[in-house]
């Protein structure tokens, strides 16, 4: 019966998710929604369009006929279409060079050449492998690690903002570095992993 179905695993989720339980769908909601939205808040620079993209986005998936072969491939059907939703908001909107602007910020110091949207999903997707690891860091280490690179402070504004000092931003920064590696390794995640060695352990 799918009501027993086991969600903990991926082939489970992937399982309930294709037998059209309402827990699994949730749980794959959940699971892609803040990379997504993340994503796609960079390509836009607008978070009230990257809402109704990120929404829209699932519906598509729910709605859509053939079949997924498995979590991956939901995944990346999720960004191919918010991507192109982003793409389109951008030129109707006459904004792809602040497009550009926030994009850089992901793809600074990367060496993952390339413009087709490939190159780009394979970006997102690694964006996406570290913040779906970055929910599981201890809390301290999870606030200072989004506050430094995904809302783009400094060390020093990190610091005023916690009320500690920078010794401890950067002793925490460092942890979550090493958790995230760690993490990211045991899953197989190497391009992520390298990406947050080579990119993010710079900044």
């Amino acid at each position: 019966m799918t009501a027993n179905t086991n969600h903990t695993n991926d082939e489970g989720l992937f399982i309930a998710f294709q037998a059209g339980e309402t827990a699994a769908r949730n749980a794959v909601f959940t699971r892609y929604v803040k990379p997504l939205s993340f994503y796609v808040n960079r390509l836009t620079g607008s978070r009230e369009a990257a809402e109704d993209i990120v929404a829209d986005s699932f519906v598509k998936m729910l709605e859509r006929s053939a079949p997924f072969n498995d979590l991956e491939n939901i995944k990346a059907f999720l960004f191919h279409t918010a991507r192109n939703a982003a793409m389109n908001f951008n030129r109707d909107n006459r904004r792809h060079a602040a497009a550009h602007a926030q994009l850089s910020y992901l793809t600074k110091d990367d060496n993952i050449s390339g413009t087709g949207w490939e190159d780009e999903l394979i970006r997102a997707e690694v964006v996406a492998e570290i913040w779906l690891e970055v929910e599981n860091l201890p809390d301290k280490c999870r606030e200072i690690f989004k506050l430094l690179f995904f809302q783009g402070l400094s060390t020093e504004q990190v610091a005023e903002q916690m009320g500690i000092v920078p010794q401890t931003v950067r002793s925490q920064k460092a942890r979550a570095i090493q958790l995230l590696r760690v993490q990211l390794l045991k899953k197989g995640s190497f391009l992520a992993a390298w990406y947050l060695l080579s990119a993010l352990a710079g900044h």
